[in-house]
């Protein structure tokens, strides 16, 4: 039965040199001790309340082709069942869902616990006279130059209502802002997928609903990136790797924070580079490139 789903596995994957089909032959033997075992004993009384404590983790650490090769083993619909439920297990993922349900009498804190010292309190107040509204509604649409720097929602929508600006320059301008930062020396790379003919045909429509007095809601024409691990219609998600896209192929369907952006009317103008699957806070990534601070 073994040789029979590894000889399924192969003609469905066409793996062709003898490291990948080492690599297949080890993952299904981990993966079929595993399901051997036996399972636990449901008779035995209730474990006491979980207590969270720092423990050592099981996770698989993987590169390049064994990682390619989990992915592909994770995405087949019994064998990655198996796989993701052990992997559960071995990390006490269902431990910690259970934790988190025992603290039903603990509220949302929505303030800081630390109380900022005066000079930190000074230091951000001037930085925000620094850029009062005021400050930047003085700035020509047409400005390259920081024109949108630490503009607000309100600010957009404000002149949008006015009819000072139009969602449609305001796209525009940022399109070629992303361009312009793209071809420095060295460039930025915070933006990595742009799909520019379809930004402006939503920002064309948000401009003829402002025109109409009836935009759709509170971000109508506001630009908003998102970062390149969320589904947008259109792109394919790699998560900052080289296949991850290539797997998944292309979005047919919004991530669910990015279609409650766009029921409000937010134009997505691009996708945000990331370190590979998020593993790390740098940035760091050899397939898109690192982007730079722009600051």
């Amino acid at each position: 039965m073994l040789l029979a789903f590894f000889s399924t596995i192969y003609s469905f994957f066409r793996f062709d040199d003898a490291s990948s089909l080492l690599l297949l032959a080890t993952a299904i033997a981990a993966i079929t001790v595993a399901c051997m075992q036996a399972p636990p004993d449901k008779t035995q009384a209730s474990p006491p309340p979980p207590v969270m404590d720092l423990k050592a983790i099981q996770a698989p650490r993987l590169t390049g082709m064994p990682l390619r090769l989990f992915a592909k083993l994770t995405q087949m619909p019994i064998i990655g069942s198996a796989i993701l439920r052990q992997i559960k297990q071995d990390n006490d993922f269902l431990h910690v869902r259970h934790f988190a349900a025992t603290l039903t009498d603990l509220m949302p804190l929505y303030l800081p616990i630390q109380t900022p010292s005066a000079e930190t309190v000074q230091k951000h107040t001037h930085l925000a006279q620094a850029n009062l509204v005021n400050t930047v509604a003085a700035m020509s649409i047409e400005r390259k130059e920081g024109a949108f720097h630490r503009w607000t929602i309100k600010d957009f929508t404000d002149r949008y209502i006015a009819g000072t600006a139009t969602p449609l320059q305001v796209i525009s301008a940022v399109l070629e802002a992303i361009e312009a930062s793209n071809q420095r020396t060295p460039p930025l790379l915070a933006i990595i997928k742009c799909n520019k003919e379809v930004i402006l045909q939503e920002a064309h429509a948000s401009t003829e609903r402002y025109a109409r007095g009836a935009p759709i809601g509170v971000l109508d024409g506001v630009p908003i990136a998102v970062k390149d691990e969320l589904d947008v219609i259109g792109y394919a998600t790699s998560a900052g790797t080289s296949f991850f896209d290539e797997l998944n192929g292309i979005a047919t369907a919004d991530a669910s924070p990015v279609a409650r952006l766009r029921a409000e009317g937010a134009i997505i103008v691009g996708k945000t580079n990331m370190h590979e699957v998020g593993l790390g806070t740098f940035g760091i990534n050899t397939h898109f490139g690192t982007p730079r601070n722009p600051y």
